[in-house]
């Protein structure tokens, strides 16, 4: 099985309007997007990873 899934690392300088339209388009080509803020990677570190295999265990999306 084959998962197009991003993950990105969410630092404190970003523009939402240029992530949702970015996120568009992933999603139109079948990407599913995982944003994480840094201070939750480093915090919670196992919370993310349990995040990631939770999607990851789902089918993933046909573009």
């Amino acid at each position: 099985m084959r998962h197009r899934l991003v993950i990105e690392a969410d630092g404190p300088f970003h523009d939402p309007e240029r992530d949702a339209v970015r996120d568009a388009w992933l999603a139109a080509k079948g990407f599913r997007v995982l944003r994480f803020p840094n201070t939750e990677i480093q915090l919670k570190d196992w919370q993310v990873i349990g995040r990631i295999l939770e999607v990851v265990g789902t089918p993933p999306l046909q573009p």
